[in-house]
């Protein structure tokens, strides 16, 4: 486009140089030379400035991609594939506990501090059972004997008390003031007689006797067979007594005052 500019202007060159034969009218063409400045089109070489192009050579810079050869690099080994951890063992299995053994059947607590060999007869088993009786005093008036029937049966010693004064010196050495167990087993004949087994335990002292007991209004009479009188054992005894139900019940004369032992039924 700026060299078709550039041909206008000379044609008008030549047009005003016709005109100048006209007279002096002519003389704008020279006005005219406005053209040269249609040289402006020489500043069109910019278009060589388009060799810019060859800047574009810089695509052999693309020779980068010889760089690649970096996956060269990439002959390094992987590395080896780390070991599975290996597998915990289980534990062992604990054994179970052993069962806990059952205690062994505690026996009876002392009772009483006597000691030496008591009464033993070979005819009747077992001991005394119940409880620990200690012997009280009592100011109070003795109860009366009272009698009654006699029922076969477990009898076991819940009760001692002595109205009176207890006695001091040897007549307290007597074992029925002194704290014991006491079980009498009775096995009646008839309305006037029964056997009777007794077991008496007295610190380490234990007694086992057995005799026939006869019955007299409100009072007992007691004849030891076993052991019998020559072998240690005791010439018997009487004493007043009252019988119910569920009770014994013993009154002796010692010591200046009534000693009273109550028996309880148990089966």
């Amino acid at each position: 486009m700026r060299r078709l500019g550039l041909v206008v202007s000379l044609m008008v060159l030549v047009l005003n140089g016709c005109g100048s034969g006209g007279g002096g009218g002519g003389t704008g063409g020279t006005t005219g030379t406005g053209g040269t400045t249609g040289t402006g089109g020489a500043t069109g070489n910019g278009g060589a400035t388009g060799t810019g192009g060859a800047t574009g050579t810089g695509g052999a810079t693309g020779n980068g991609g010889a760089t690649g050869t970096g996956g060269a690099a990439g002959s390094t080994g992987a590395a080896g594939t780390s070991g599975a951890a290996g597998s915990t063992g289980v534990a062992g299995t604990n054994g179970s506990a052993g069962a806990t053994g059952n205690g062994g059947t505690g026996g009876a607590l002392a009772c009483g501090d006597g000691s030496g060999q008591g009464d033993s007869c070979n005819t009747i088993s077992g001991s005394a059972t119940g409880p620990c009786v200690v012997t009280t005093m009592s100011s109070d008036t003795a109860p009366t004997a009272a009698g009654g029937s006699v029922s076969s049966g477990t009898y076991q010693l819940t009760s001692s008390t002595f109205y009176g004064t207890l006695p001091d010196g040897s007549a307290s050495n007597d074992g029925d003031f002194g704290t014991h167990r006491e079980t009498f087993l009775v096995y009646v004949q008839s309305a006037t007689s029964f056997n009777l087994d007794q077991f008496r335990a007295d610190g380490t002292r234990n007694d086992v006797d057995q005799g026939t007991v006869t019955i007299s209004g409100t009072k007992l009479s007691y004849t030891q067979t076993c052991p019998a009188p020559g072998d240690g054992g005791n010439t018997g005894g009487t004493a007043d007594y009252t019988a119910t139900s569920t009770t014994f019940t013993l009154l002796m004369s010692k010591g200046g005052g009534i000693l009273v032992k109550v028996y309880t039924k148990t089966s």
